[in-house]
């Protein structure tokens, strides 16, 4: 299965669920993690109309919001590293 039938499948699952809690699906936001992911594969899912990437490392979270579309909303996710914490 590729990126857009995961991404689909996934999206229904989001629905259904909603649904059967009394929520509206558009209220769920999916955030996809972009650890060890390339930015071909990134990019595959942002043609997919994916907006919302969550990466754990801060210099791969830079390099990717350098080299990507400006739209992504990026989000720190996981554990930081007290020696990667600005001090």
């Amino acid at each position: 299965m590729g990126i857009k039938e995961n991404i689909e499948k996934i999206l229904s699952n989001v629905a259904d669920a909603a649904k059967k809690s009394g929520r509206k699906p558009e209220d769920i936001k999916l955030i996809a993690v972009t650890k060890n992911v390339s930015q071909e594969k990134i990019m595959e899912a942002y043609n997919c109309g994916l907006r919302r990437f969550g990466e754990n490392r801060i210099a791969e979270l830079e390099l990717k919001k350098s080299s990507l579309p400006d739209d992504i909303e990026w989000h720190m996710i996981g554990h930081l590293q007290s020696n990667k914490a600005f001090k």
